[in-house]
């Protein structure tokens, strides 16, 4: 052990005291490294992996009775969640070497007035509230952080490719140049995909990329079972897969009529969401019925990927309990409820004293410590394989015990849109791909193409803001782009551009020295609270009970009215009053009711797990996880393939459209569409193809085959064919130009798009 030597005789003695009786070897290999401060460190393990401890145990050691010296050591983390966690746990270890650490976010109070006069010398705090920071108090951090020695990046996969991680980076070499310190950064990392990667991300400017240090897989061995079940949709009968021209002298898969009139149209529309409502209650209710046979009784995470779903699905869980009169297990988390109520939650799982089932989204996915976990249960696809890694690993954590995932499938049978697309099974196929893709550790890429120009809006004007005074733009450049920049892609040219569209939206002005200074919108936006945020934030209801309890807060998408019913926190709750000035529904208990919508759901599907999807249908094999019912729809989906001959026509005319099967993921399927549709082609994209109307099979072939012979070198040179559509926070300040290669430099990859189209003119070759 002598990694364990080297640490700080109080360290050793804390780690005694917890009745641990050996280091996990990812703690033993990090100490060496992290005390010597010679480079970055990439600490990668599974969920509850000892990650956290193999960053802190050396830098508590080094930094041991250290004290009136600054802030010593800084940890950044997505989640304020995660900021309350990561201090209830460092709190006793750094106390022991007579350290403080301090919490630093938006929800909390304590310490914070005192910190700039005596700071702690370990402050956690998310990627906003350090924004904050430098904007307002850039000469207090310059004194603070003066010897600042390490940064420890917590989650640092969910960082990676997104604008926060981009404004992350940004806010880490602003603050050394402000502090002029130079700190070794730490990543702790989920095992998933190419670490390499990670390692180069965490610290651009370094000469060396980070060395890795990777835990073993704790609770490798995954135990997996698949349920699928299959509703009539009432409105439609199922399409029948084996069904030919001669049947009814239809077109295989041939759409239904389009209605006559608009009055028509708004009553079919009507149908069609009352009909979608009842068959989301009919799968739910089927899936809450196994859940609730098979889980009762244990600690399960249910992750049900949209809000709606996991207010639908806990409150099935809630109403069956109630009925056969047990106590209530269930219970809902997504980041639409109070806090109060999602720290209970936690509170409740963290403690382990009481059998808890929460059915949640993406907001258990992280890191966050919530004990031991008997079951995680995924209803729908996961919407990435590296998502289901996350939320898989959050069971089988204790010793000897084996990780455990429940997969459900909702599948509806109905004569939809494009009924080829529907006798596929899609559903089934993505969930299987990414469970394969699990057990195979296929691990989605983060995107390190995109120039993040939102977020490099956002970080000038921030720096700007900062100074207090006039910058120069050179300066500006040098501190934000140059070579080992967080935004080290952009030339001088694309950042004279970026500057020149701020001026022309009034955000920055440049004055007769030659300096640039906010300008009237530039000061109005930066000066309210909601700049710091680098992602956008949808305006929200508050929801608050009579007696002035707040439960939550909804996303309001479609219209209700006073009297109507809601779900939320697994209850049902009239509505009494709404007060859109204040953004305020005012409630009462109620019974079952319809939701408003909260949107979202399993988002963009990649390319790898396309192309499994397709390689399920081309197969005769099948995957042992899968149930009866799961066989027999894989088998139907089979069929339908064969039937219109997909393995050997990708392209296939169905009534007066045609659809071209790409099976190369939701980007390039876009990116595609987009250039069909500047050759005059009228496209959408319905999962792994695109569909043209009005355009006959030759038509549509010869657009493919001009695509794919004018394909340019870079992405940048294609972004005019795509809509200038602002995707990010402060993407409205600039140009369409801007917009439109920013949009392709992000979207798309131009070798995943030539293979797509060979394939899909593989036929006509």
């Amino acid at each position: 052990m002598a990694g364990f030597d080297s640490l700080d005789r109080a360290v050793q003695q804390w780690i005694w005291q917890q009745g641990w009786r050996r280091l996990r070897p990812i703690q033993e290999e990090a100490i060496e490294p992290i005390l010597a401060r010679k480079g970055s460190v990439v600490i990668a393990a599974p969920t509850a992996g000892g990650k956290t401890e193999a960053a802190f145990l050396p830098i508590a050691s080094r930094l041991a009775r250290r004290d009136g010296e600054g802030v010593l050591a800084l940890a950044i983390s997505p989640l304020k969640a995660l900021i309350n966690d990561q201090a209830r746990r460092l709190e006793h270890l750094f106390e022991s070497v007579d350290l403080r650490v301090q919490p630093w976010h938006g929800d909390v109070s304590k310490g914070r007035s005192q910190h700039w006069k005596n700071p702690a010398q370990v402050l956690l705090i998310t990627p906003e509230s350090l924004e904050a920071m430098l904007m307002r108090r850039a000469g207090n951090v310059a004194q603070v952080f003066a010897r600042l020695e390490y940064v420890v990046v917590d989650e640092l996969h969910a960082f990676m490719g997104t604008t926060r991680g981009a404004q992350m980076l940004s806010l880490l070499r602003r603050l050394e140049c402000l502090a002029g310190c130079r700190p070794v950064r730490v990543g702790l990392s989920a095992t998933l995909g190419d670490l390499s990667l990670a390692a180069r991300y965490l610290d651009p400017g370094a000469v060396q990329p980070a060395q890795i240090i990777r835990g073993e897989s704790a609770g490798a061995d995954v135990r997996i079972g698949m349920l699928t079940v299959v509703h009539e949709d009432d409105a439609a009968a199922e399409p029948d897969a084996t069904r030919t021209e001669t049947d009814d002298d239809r077109e295989p898969f041939s759409p239904s009529p389009p209605p006559a009139t608009a009055a028509e149209a708004e009553a079919l529309a009507r149908a069609q969401a009352a009909a979608e409502e009842g068959a989301l209650r009919d799968g739910l209710s089927r899936i809450a019925d196994h859940l609730f046979a098979k889980t009762r009784g244990q600690t399960n995470l249910v992750f049900a990927n949209a809000r709606a779903r996991v207010e639908l699905l806990t409150d099935e869980l809630v109403s069956r309990s109630e009925t056969m009169g047990l106590p209530v297990e269930a219970f809902a988390h997504h980041g639409s409820l109070s806090r109060e109520h999602r720290a209970e939650v936690e509170t409740r799982l963290r403690e382990g004293q009481l059998p808890t089932t929460v059915v949640c989204t993406s907001t258990l996915e992280l890191g966050i410590d919530i004990g031991d976990v008997d079951t995680v249960a995924q209803v729908g696809p996961a919407p990435t394989v590296s998502s289901l890694k996350q939320r898989v690993g959050r069971s089988g954590r204790r010793a000897g015990q084996v990780q455990t995932l429940r997969q459900y499938v909702d599948l509806t049978r109905y004569a939809g849109r494009y009924e080829v697309l529907a006798s596929l099974r899609l559903p089934l196929l993505q969930s299987i791909a990414t469970v394969e893709g699990l057990l195979e550790g296929q691990f989605e890429t983060p995107n390190d193409r995109d120039w993040h120009l939102s977020t490099l809006v956002q970080q000038i004007l921030s720096r700007i803001a900062q100074g207090n005074r006039g910058e120069r733009a050179q300066g500006l450049y040098s501190e934000l782009c140059a070579a080992t920049g967080p935004f080290g892609s952009i030339t001088i040219a694309l950042f004279s551009e970026v500057l020149r569209a701020m001026g022309a939206s009034e955000l920055i002005e440049q004055i007769s020295d030659g300096s640039l200074l906010l300008a009237r919108a530039g000061e109005a936006l930066t000066s309210h609270y909601s700049f710091y945020a680098s992602f956008l934030t949808p305006e929200e209801y508050r929801v608050m009970a009579q007696g002035g309890k707040v439960l939550g807060s909804l996303p309001i998408e479609i219209p209700i009215s006073e009297g109507q019913l809601i779900v939320l926190a697994g209850r049902r709750w009239r509505v009494l009053t709404i007060n859109p000035s204040e953004k305020l529904l005012t409630v009462e208990p109620g019974p079952r009711g319809r939701p408003p919508g909260f949107g979202g759901g399993a988002g963009a599907v990649g390319a790898w797990v396309q192309r499994r999807m397709r390689l399920l249908l081309e197969s005769i094999s099948v995957p042992a996880f899968l149930d009866p019912t799961g066989r027999d729809e894989l088998a139907s989906a089979r069929r339908a393939y064969d039937l219109v001959e997909l393995r050997h026509r990708p392209i296939l005319h169905q009534g007066d459209s045609v659809a071209v099967f790409h099976w190369a993921g939701s980007a390039t399927g876009a990116a595609l569409a987009a250039l069909l549709a500047d050759r005059g082609l009228e496209v959408e994209q319905a999962g792994p193809a695109i569909i043209t109307h009005g355009a006959t099979c030759q038509e549509v072939i010869a657009g493919l085959m001009q695509v794919r012979e004018e394909l340019p070198g870079t992405a940048e040179e294609i972004a005019e064919v795509f809509v200038p559509f602002p995707e990010h926070k402060f993407d409205e300040f600039l140009t369409a130009s801007l917009l439109q290669r920013s949009y392709a430099r992000r979207h798309v990859d131009l070798e995943e798009l030539r293979t797509a189209l060979s394939q899909c003119l593989r036929s006509e070759q």
